[in-house]
Parts: C-alpha cells; sequence; structure tokens
C-alpha cells in the first residue's frame, strides 16, 4: 500500500537514490534504508539512508550446465544447487576446512577460534582460501553452525556450508552476513547432501597433504588453482580441481 499510495513518496526515493548510486560507483548498487511513516496528521514521515554497496562480481558467459558436461566427474570437488554470487573465481589454491570426522557440535567456538587464526596468517600472505565447514557460517547459534564474525574469515573468497547429519538447518542467505558475502563477491554455496543439492569430496580433501593441521581444521596448499564458478541465475555453483578449459 505505501508503493501505491501518495502517503510517502518511497518508490521516487529508491529510484532517485539507485540512480545516483550508479552514477558514483559507476555500477548498479544495491541500498539499505529504514522509514518512520507519520501516524497522525501533522507528524513528519522519515527517511534514513543506512548504507550502500556495489553489486559488481565478475561476469562470465560460460554457463554451469555446459561446464558440467564438459567436465572430468572425478575433477568435481564440490557441486551446489543452492549458491549465490555469479562469475568465475580465480587463483585460488588454499583450502582450509573443518575435518567432517569426529565434528562436534559443542566445540564450534573453538573451532572459530582456529579459523581466526588461519584466517588472519593466510591474510598476511596476501592468499585468498576455500572455507568449507558444517552447518550455518556465521549463525549466532554455535549449535547450528560456526559462530565466526566476519574479522575473522575476511581472507575467504568462497565459502562452502555443508548440512548437519543430525539437525537440519536451513542456508544461511538472505541475512545481512550474507549480503556482505556476495557484494564483495565472494562466492557462497549450500550442499544438502540429504536432498540432493550437492556434494563436497572430502575423500579427496582427506588425501591431500596438509600444510598445516590443528585440532578441528586442515589447511591445504595445492598445486593447481582451483575452478570455482557461480551462475546466480541457476542457483549453480561448481568447484573443479582442475581447468575446463579456455573461456
Amino acid at each position: 500500500s505505501i508503493l501505491k499510495s501518495s502517503s510517502f513518496p518511497l518508490a521516487e526515493i529508491l529510484t532517485t537514490l539507485l540512480e545516483l548510486g550508479n552514477r558514483a560507483m559507476g555500477c548498479p548498487v544495491e541500498i539499505e534504508f529504514a522509514v518512520n511513516l507519520a501516524h497522525k496528521p501533522g507528524d513528519l514521515a522519515e527517511f534514513g539512508f543506512l548504507q550502500i554497496r556495489p553489486m559488481t562480481i565478475e561476469a562470465s558467459a560460460m554457463d554451469i550446465d555446459d561446464l558440467l558436461e564438459r567436465a572430468d566427474p572425478s575433477t568435481v570437488l564440490c557441486r551446489s544447487a543452492l549458491a549465490l554470487g555469479r562469475g568465475r573465481i580465480r587463483d585460488i589454491r588454499d583450502v582450509v576446512y573443518v575435518k567432517p570426522d569426529g565434528f562436534d557440535r559443542s566445540a564450534t567456538n573453538e573451532i572459530a577460534a582456529e579459523i581466526e587464526e588461519f584466517n588472519g596468517d593466510l591474510a598476511r600472505e596476501g592468499a585468498g582460501y576455500l572455507l568449507i565447514g558444517p552447518g550455518r557460517w556465521g549463525t549466532a547459534d554455535p549449535w547450528l553452525g560456526i559462530p565466526v564474525l566476519w574479522r575473522q574469515i575476511s581472507g575467504a573468497r568462497t565459502i562452502i556450508e555443508t548440512d548437519l547429519e543430525d539437525v537440519p538447518v536451513t542456508p544461511s542467505e538472505g541475512t545481512h552476513f550474507f549480503q556482505n558475502l556476495t557484494s564483495f563477491g565472494i562466492g557462497y554455496f549450500h550442499v544438502n547432501r540429504g536432498e540432493d543439492s550437492g556434494s563436497v569430496d572430502f575423500e579427496w580433501l582427506d588425501r591431500q597433504p596438509a600444510l598445516r593441521e590443528s585440532a578441528h581444521l586442515r589447511h591445504l596448499r595445492l598445486e593447481k588453482p582451483l575452478e570455482i564458478w557461480v551462475d546466480g541465475r541457476s542457483r549453480r555453483g561448481l568447484v573443479l580441481r582442475e581447468d575446463p578449459g579456455s573461456d
């Protein structure tokens, strides 16, 4: 009713701000706002402009279906039917993942602290990495995933969250935490093996020599960079261990 009525010019304000943001940043933008509506005659309504972010993610002409058809199945490290982002994420040779064997949901705060340490070391090297773990990343409930803050995973270029075997967990998309990830061009994959919405080849990961290992994490440094592709239109994502060919 607010958009259809003339009680408050919300549509006109948003259109103007999006156009101004597009011109200022040179790309499409997303904004956050808050409005206090007038509740009685004589009161003034208020519009609060909270945040603006660019929506620039590398575009790619390659279709995920075409890539899957061409790729050797043995090279697929991860596939997801619930992915966010768009384009190709390059030059990722480091993988940090939570050990799936013996994962204890009561230890997620400890895991978050270990991830912060690994993240800090990789950030000092300038090495972006692929982060894999169970449950919801950035959750407020430590029993539903890893309760990390943004600064603890700031070096991750792609994040994969897998399902918990004993508790159904909905994807984290839609939260402010993950809106920031997609705005910064960070790929996000949700894998629910029970619903066949994707897979992660943990057996291959476990066979690789670890550059570093802690109580709950393994850090791999691969000889060849991963090929990470996200098609936000179809919500599909793919991580390959080999280059699928030229662009």
